[in-house]
């Protein structure tokens, strides 16, 4: 996906929370090339989930993979974020007459679920299909828990996950 966007301006001011960070661990600038066009640059976004979210000075621009073009050289804050997943805020730095690829790994947010079922041969489904592993990983989120055996009542539940939870 590209978006041509017009003279996108850098901001100036320093970012008031402490979560952009100028040189995280969990993104890398992957390459960095003269364009034949001088005037401005380009920023290309890609992360190890397609579909991600990009903000850049709070404004939506796309979902990943992701070039912006003619960008004004400057400092811009970027915000990629997508479901279920970590939202990764940095500051980058936009040359003139650069195009910039950034590579951004987002972290699935998740969760762990562990059980004691009786009778023990009883069927556990979780969200409709029959688990097979506990304790089981699973999103952060709602989830619907079901326990049937032939003989016995049919328990239903919905349980959340939280992160890191087990």
């Amino acid at each position: 996906e590209t978006a041509d966007i017009s003279d996108g301006e850098p901001f100036d001011a320093e970012p008031s929370t402490s979560t952009i960070s100028e040189d995280p661990d969990f993104f890398k600038l992957e390459s960095e090339n003269p364009l034949v066009e001088k005037k401005n640059s380009s920023l290309t976004i890609k992360t190890n989930v397609s579909g991600a979210s990009v903000y850049l000075n709070g404004n939506y621009r796309g979902t990943t993979p992701l070039t912006i073009k003619n960008l004004t050289e400057g400092k811009y804050r970027l915000r990629i974020q997508k479901t279920h997943y970590e939202t990764r805020e940095l500051s980058i730095q936009v040359r003139r007459g650069q195009e910039r690829i950034y590579y951004i790994d987002l972290v699935r947010i998740i969760g762990k679920l562990s059980f004691i079922v009786t009778p023990s041969d009883a069927t556990v489904s979780c969200d409709g299909f029959t688990v097979n592993e506990n304790p089981m990983t699973l999103d952060e989120g709602v989830h619907s828990i079901s326990v049937k055996k032939f003989g016995y009542n049919t328990w239903t539940s919905s349980v959340m996950v939280y992160r890191n939870m087990l």
